[in-house]
């Protein structure tokens, strides 16, 4: 007699049936408990901010200065919240600040100049989805993450600007750029398991385009 759908196997109804098949697969797929972690790192950051143009001003008379380019290193940090319900699918958020960074210079052009000081402070809140990397070695990983970050970026300059010829121009300089954007973010990075806690290595990117800030860190996460 054909089997169908209305009928019970050994007493068991065929969608408790599929149920339990699923729950004694899962495992081929690489199906962990659910488990979440929190943790922090600390690294080396770099800013790059372009088309810096800062405005000058000199007895009434206004003009532009050659573009700046800012492209500097200081020390950052981040602080994580993530899930991994699979063994190769998580998901995670973070707070990342890229630290303060200063620089200063001159620059000329044929009848004129501009000498600076500029500061810049890049801060972000973001959220990936991460995948794991299917390795035979149970204490370590290797994983990508993509997703978007809320970026803040604050950027000041001031200087002076005036004539490398005889003439009256002499005034200030200033820029100010005050941005808060959402941009994609990604992250590579490999973390080696000992018991609850791992050590991470990472290197993420937020892609803005006045100049896309990085972070090279070295981090530890707590799982429970």
């Amino acid at each position: 007699m054909p089997l169908e759908l209305g009928h019970t196997i050994v007493g068991v109804k065929p969608h408790v049936f599929l149920i339990a098949l699923v729950l004694a697969t899962g495992p081929a797929f690489g199906a962990d408990s659910l488990h979440f972690y929190f943790g922090g790192a600390l690294g080396r950051s770099t800013l790059r901010t372009q088309n810096l143009t800062l405005t000058t001003t000199a007895v009434g008379f206004a003009t532009q200065s050659p573009s700046v380019r800012l492209d500097q290193r200081n020390t950052g940090w981040k602080v994580q919240l993530g899930a991994r319900p699979l063994s190769l699918v998580g998901a995670e958020v973070e707070y990342v600040d890229f630290g303060d960074f200063t620089t200063s210079g001159a620059l000329g052009r044929e009848h004129d100049y501009v000498s600076y000081y500029a500061t810049s402070h890049a801060r972000a809140a973001a959220a990936f989805g991460v995948l794991y990397a299917p390795l035979p070695l149970s204490f370590l990983d290797a994983y990508a993450k993509a997703g978007a970050a809320r970026i803040h970026t604050n950027t000041r300059a001031i200087g002076t600007f005036g004539c490398l010829t005889n003439c009256p121009l002499f005034g200030n300089a200033s820029f100010d750029r005050n941005e808060t954007t959402t941009r994609f973010a990604y992250t590579l990075g490999a973390q080696m398991k000992v018991g609850a806690l791992a050590l991470r290595g990472e290197y993420e990117r937020i892609s803005i385009g006045t100049g896309s800030p990085d972070l090279l860190s070295i981090g530890a996460i707590w799982s429970f």
